[in-house]
């Protein structure tokens, strides 16, 4: 169960702070969001530890924005136009799929991988280090 606690915890933090930039941009968020955010946090880092050392920070950012925007399409599809939620509607914006994404947010997703990368990498390493976690 140790073993996990790295991976709880970027998904609870991930899913914080998504929430939080939600209400910081547009004033409200759903609690569906955390759960976007939290997998999303977590999903970008378990790839990144997976990758080659030396692979180029811009690299990493693609994948970055690549991984958050299909979960957010996929968590789109779910509340938006399974559940009807109505929690987001991209539509309004150029280079939109289905009003679940666009381009716009997935290169401020690319941009905003950068810091969630590293802040990722500080957490899960804290968080071995302090339970003597081995990977």
């Amino acid at each position: 169960m140790k073993r996990f606690l790295p991976s709880i915890l970027l998904f609870l933090i991930g899913g914080g702070i998504y929430y939080m930039l939600e209400i910081l941009w547009r004033g409200f968020s759903h609690w569906s969001m955390f759960l976007a955010g939290g997998a999303c946090f977590w999903a970008v880092d378990d790839v990144n530890r997976r990758l080659k050392k030396g692979t180029p920070i811009w690299v990493r950012c693609s994948i970055g924005a690549a991984i958050i925007t299909v979960l957010e399409f996929v968590a789109g599809c779910i509340v938006n136009l399974w559940a009807h939620w109505n929690v987001w509607d991209y539509s309004r914006f150029y280079f939109n799929f289905m009003g679940q994404v666009c381009l716009l947010y997935t290169v401020i997703w690319f941009f905003l991988s950068a810091p969630l990368i590293w802040l990722a990498a500080k957490i899960r390493t804290g968080v071995e280090q302090l339970f003597h976690i081995k990977r």
